[in-house]
C-alpha cells in the first residue's frame, strides 16, 4: 500500500541507528515555516503536489479495490477501480525512477527523475 511518512514529501533521508533513540535521526525536523524548506526537496513536493490533485479529481479511489498486477523489488503495478472506473498506477526505479497513471481516458499523471 503507497503511503507517505513524515519527511516524505521533502525527499528526507535519515539514518536509523541501533540504539536507544535510534529512530530519532530518521526525519529531520521541520521547518518553522514552508518558506525555509530546503528547495532541493522541491522536486519531491511538485510530484506530491501532483498525485494529491489526481487523488482529489478521482474521490471514488478512496472507496477503491486494489489488485497488483506485477512486482517485483524495482517495480510494481497495480489497478485501482470502483464506480465503474479505474487507474492503473506504474512505479519504477530502474532503469530511471518513475510513476505513469492511466485510466480510461488515456495517461493521466507522469513523472520521471530528473523532470
Amino acid at each position: 500500500m503507497p503511503s507517505i511518512y513524515y519527511g516524505d514529501e521533502q525527499a528526507y533521508q535519515g539514518l536509523k541507528e541501533e540504539r536507544l533513540g535510534g529512530d530519532d535521526a530518521i526525519r529531520p525536523e521541520l521547518p518553522d515555516t514552508p518558506a525555509d524548506l530546503d528547495p532541493a526537496g522541491e522536486w519531491m513536493r511538485s510530484l506530491h503536489r501532483g498525485l494529491i490533485g489526481l487523488r482529489r479529481q478521482h474521490a471514488w479511489l478512496a472507496r477503491a479495490r486494489t489488485e497488483v498486477e506485477t512486482q517485483s523489488n524495482e517495480a510494481i503495478t497495480y489497478v485501482s477501480s470502483g464506480q465503474d472506473q479505474w487507474l492503473r498506477v506504474e512505479l519504477s526505479l530502474a532503469p530511471q525512477a518513475q510513476v505513469v497513471v492511466t485510466g480510461a481516458d488515456g495517461e493521466l499523471f507522469r513523472w520521471a527523475a530528473g523532470d
